[in-house]
């Protein structure tokens, strides 16, 4: 399910969200220390699963979640 906060938001968007999200995790766990590898890992098709567990472990609400994801700053190697 897409947040509301992004109603532009397509399947092709999601997938360029994921993306960003293999390449971040580790990051975002040491940022997030209550958050196990388990709850940062997900199969395909299962983005959303992942981010509910994210939102229950961090007390944030989805939307910002994907929101952090999105405006994550790449170290310069992976860009």
């Amino acid at each position: 399910m897409i947040p509301k906060q992004f109603p532009g938001e397509n399947r092709f968007n999601l997938k360029k969200l994921e993306k960003k999200w293999q390449l971040i995790a580790n990051a975002y766990r040491k940022e997030n220390p209550g958050l196990s590898e388990e709850d940062i890992s997900y199969r395909d098709g299962e983005f959303d699963l992942m981010t509910d567990k994210t939102t229950k472990k961090t007390n944030k609400d989805r939307e910002t979640v994907w929101k952090e994801i999105q405006e994550w700053k790449l170290n310069e190697g992976f860009v």
